[in-house]
């Protein structure tokens, strides 16, 4: 009896231990991991795209400003074709979930486009005194 309960101790424990040392890779599509990359001099160009990539794959993206030109009344009309108030009220809306993210999803584009000269090849971006020392060399 006691080499049973001894055996099932050292595998809680063994499980425990493999549990903590195994490395957690963060879920992309569901935290917008993206907008922190931004943000982060340190960031992997590369893995920041990725991530939103991932974010993006499985919601529909906020429209541009271009897109919604022309569709004064399709709001109203998609209001009605909603559905239930039961639905409305417990389902979940992805058109404000992407409202929520337009104006980050605008700066991602613009800063991909920023930074794209400034990516060496493993994915690295120039620190900003690095672009400085570009910036002085080429007005010379």
């Amino acid at each position: 009896m006691r080499y049973l309960f001894a055996l099932i101790l050292l595998l809680l424990f063994s499980s425990v231990i493999h549990a903590q040392s195994s490395p957690k890779s963060p879920d992309y599509s569901r935290h917008p991991y993206w907008i922190e990359m931004m943000d982060d001099t340190l960031s992997n160009y590369f893995t920041a795209i990725h991530a939103y990539d991932e974010f993006w794959k499985n919601r529909e993206k906020p429209m541009e400003e271009e897109e919604t030109m022309g569709m004064k009344g399709a709001t109203k009309k998609e209001e009605k074709e909603k559905g239930s108030w039961l639905k409305r009220l417990f389902g979940r809306d992805p058109e404000k979930e992407a409202r929520k993210y337009t104006y980050q999803c605008k700066r991602f584009e613009h800063w991909k486009i920023m930074m794209q000269p400034y990516v060496q090849d493993d994915g690295r971006i120039l620190y900003p005194s690095e672009r400085l020392e570009i910036w002085k060399n080429a007005r010379q």
